[in-house]
Formats: structure tokens, sequence, C-alpha cells
């Protein structure tokens, strides 16, 4: 992984076998990105770990609303987005292979196949996330 930076903006360039999440984690932490998009991300996965929300009951925990995927394959990531707040990132993804198509929130174990570029933006914003009586992490301003 390298990364490249000037006014407020981040590159990260993720090599064969980086865990894409923890590449944007040490890019925040390396720049000390506080609050920012990720404005943009393109590559190939040869592991996918997502989860998403199987929203039909909020009342329940998280740990039985939650439905985690792991996936191997040659994913093409078709979309990637997020918010980081207060250096924290919460990333999504969406990513093809062959006749499928996988999304929800980008876990570690995402491992890059051949290459992964992710730019991200800082903010001025001052933000937050602050769990809900509903274990749901909402943002904030702080």
């Amino acid at each position: 992984m390298e990364t490249f930076a000037a006014a407020g903006d981040v590159a990260v360039r993720c090599d064969p076998g980086d865990d894409l999440l923890g590449a944007v984690e040490r890019a925040v932490a390396a720049h000390d990105l506080r609050d920012a998009t990720v404005a943009a991300g393109v590559g190939t996965l040869s592991t996918l770990r997502v989860y998403y929300l199987e929203g039909s009951d909020l009342s329940r925990p998280r740990s039985e609303r939650d439905v985690v995927v792991a996936e191997d394959g040659d994913w093409e990531l078709t979309s990637l987005t997020g918010v980081v707040a207060d250096g924290e990132p919460h990333v999504h993804v969406a990513a093809h292979e062959a006749d499928r198509t996988l999304g929800g929130h980008l876990l570690p174990g995402s491992e890059v196949k051949a290459l992964a570029e992710v730019v991200l933006s800082a903010t001025p914003l001052a933000l937050r996330r602050e769990a809900d009586g509903d274990d749901v992490r909402r943002l904030t301003s702080r």
C-alpha cells in the first residue's frame, strides 16, 4: 500500500494481497483524516467480505440481523463509497463476479487481487457516530 496526499485529498494504492478496508484505515490514520468521504474506488478483489442488515425486524439484536457474506472469486469493484467520522471509516462496496453482484458494508479480509485505488476527500464537517436505542450507529455532529 502507498498513499499520496495533497490539499486534503488522499489517494490510496493497494497492492495484491492487501486488505482493502485495512488499507483505508491505515491511510486515514497516517494522514490524520478525522472527517472525510470515500470519493472513489476501483479495483479487483480475490476475496469479498461484507455484511448487510437483514431488516425485517430491527428490534432484534445486531448479532441476529447482520448477515455476513465471504466469497472468493474474481471480484471487480463497481462502487466504493463511505464516510470517515472522527477517524472511523464506514465503507460500502458493490462488486461483480461472473453472473452475480454482492454489496454491503466492507469487512476486513476483503483481499486485493491485482490492484485497488481509493480516493479519500477531507471535509470540514465535525462528525461522529453514536449508537441509538436500536444499536444502530448514526452519524451526528461533534
